[in-house]
């Protein structure tokens, strides 16, 4: 019984590379938009509850929930802060790869020299040190850190202001 080991060529690995950037791309872009999804849901939570039962900031336990939805909002606006990290560098593997067919894909002949021309391979001799307004990854993380901050000190908020509200006199 043989087994025959094929390498793959040329064209089924970029098939592979390219598959490969568009799933973990994608699988980026849909974790970013549950954790938007996620970031509006912690706070409409409490704001039903007060529509709902409009004396309910008078209860102590309604103190105690909510402090325990924004540490949760906080932990998980970390918790998507560490996907988006794994995805970024899923994504990044799959753009190396890329970058290395690009040549062989856009060669362009100029003054008699080959002169390679592709998206990645521009993008980055265009924007080699790229401004935090400018990445999607920096704009991401800003938003993960600002809500990670928001939450903790709207919980740390509540806490202070239910201790206020419920002291013995």
């Amino acid at each position: 019984m043989s087994s025959e080991s094929r390498f793959p060529d040329e064209e089924d690995a970029f098939k592979y590379s390219l598959e490969w950037f568009k799933y973990h791309a994608g699988q980026r872009y849909e974790s970013f938009r549950l954790f938007v999804f996620q970031l509006f849901l912690v706070p409409l939570g409490a704001i039903g509850t007060l529509v709902a039962k409009p004396d309910a900031d008078a209860n102590p336990y309604f103190w105690s929930a909510l402090c325990a939805l924004l540490i949760f909002g906080a932990w998980m606006s970390f918790l998507f802060f560490r996907l988006d990290r794994r995805n970024r560098h899923l994504v990044r593997l799959g753009e190396n790869m890329l970058k290395e067919f690009e040549p062989r894909l856009f060669p362009e002949i100029v003054d008699m020299k080959v002169k390679t021309r592709g998206i990645l391979v521009v993008d980055d001799s265009e924007h080699p040190t790229q401004e935090w307004y400018n990445s999607h990854s920096k704009i991401f993380e800003m938003i993960f850190f600002t809500s990670m901050a928001v939450f903790g000190a709207s919980a740390a908020g509540a806490l202070v202001w239910a201790a206020y509200l419920f002291q013995d006199p």
